[in-house]
């Protein structure tokens, strides 16, 4: 269904600048962050996915996922591990 929002220029360049670098339309994005917002699955912090953002390159974000993944599973004392 269109719909008509007004959305201020500096949050919409951001909103474009994220949609790009995630390889989707304006859009997509505004559809998913939405969803993501009214289901309550923002598990990230937004001070998390800046540094993730920061960080250079591919290799980068894969050296951090590994790390957070590493500290996950050696603070799942009580859990069995599964594979993630």
């Amino acid at each position: 269904m269109p719909t008509t929002m007004h959305i201020p220029q500096e949050l919409l360049r951001r909103v474009d600048v994220q949609a790009k670098t995630r390889n989707v339309s304006r859009n997509r994005f505004v559809v998913d962050a939405l969803r993501r917002t009214l289901d309550g699955d923002e598990r990230w912090s937004p001070e998390f996915l800046r540094a993730l953002d920061a960080l250079p390159g591919d290799e980068g974000m894969s050296r951090a996922v590994d790390e957070m993944l590493e500290a996950v599973r050696s603070r799942r004392a009580s859990k069995r591990q599964s594979p993630l």
